[in-house]
């Protein structure tokens, strides 16, 4: 069992540090900033085909509802975390409550 532990702790070690030991210089290059601009799209653009995969009568309203508010909170503040947070909390609510 304190095998297990260890490799597993040495792995979440090995994946936290990695990003910090390769990039040890102060300057970000161009490929890697242009990958960061893009994370916020990628995600929303998973969490838009996650949501509508399995879209059936029981849950299309909720789909619908959460997705219009996160696109509109996400134009209206421009917070990526905002949208996707309040827009899953409202598709939860309205599901479990149909």
């Amino acid at each position: 069992m304190a095998a297990i532990l260890i490799v597993v702790a040495l792995g979440v070690m090995f994946t936290r540090f990695t990003p910090f030991i390769l990039m040890r210089s102060n300057k970000i290059s161009e490929k890697f900033n242009f990958l960061l601009n893009g994370i916020p799209y990628a995600t929303i653009s998973l969490l838009v085909v996650y949501a509508f995969k399995d879209i059936d009568g029981s849950n299309l309203w909720a789909s619908l509802v959460g997705t219009v508010v996160c696109v509109v909170l996400y134009v209206w503040k421009r917070n990526t975390i905002l949208s996707i947070l309040v827009s899953t909390i409202l598709y939860m609510l309205i599901f479990q409550n149909m």
